[in-house]
């Protein structure tokens, strides 16, 4: 799609891009799914919580933990709000990954917004 779109002289838009993380993620292509949104973020396109939240589960999917808590850090800092969909990703991520404490203070930070009151 992002290809096609660049051989027409045409400019990927947020949307776009978000269709494409959304697919990769989905695809469980993690990697590229991330790349994918760092590269939308270096060209200064508006980040969506869909997006951001699809590519923090496609993080779980690759056991990404790292990877995840950074793009829940972005967007607490710069946007846009992370919802609930988007701490499960993040939470999720830790889990698999075996970093419990990571998980932990996650909850323990968002207990509320993830539907716990530990």
């Amino acid at each position: 799609l992002l290809f096609s779109l660049e051989r027409r002289h045409l400019s990927p838009d947020a949307v776009s891009f978000g269709a494409v993380v959304n697919s990769l993620s989905s695809g469980g292509l993690w990697q590229r799914s991330l790349a994918l949104e760092l590269e939308a973020c270096a060209r200064g396109l508006r980040r969506s919580v869909v997006t951001c939240s699809a590519a923090a589960a496609a993080c779980a999917e690759g056991h990404a933990w790292e990877s995840a808590l950074g793009i829940l850090e972005v967007m607490c800092k710069s946007g846009p709000a992370p919802t609930s969909i988007t701490l499960h990703a993040v939470l999720s991520a830790c889990e698999r990954a075996n970093r419990w404490e990571a998980a932990l203070a996650l909850q323990r930070e968002f207990g509320r917004a993830i539907g716990t009151n530990h």
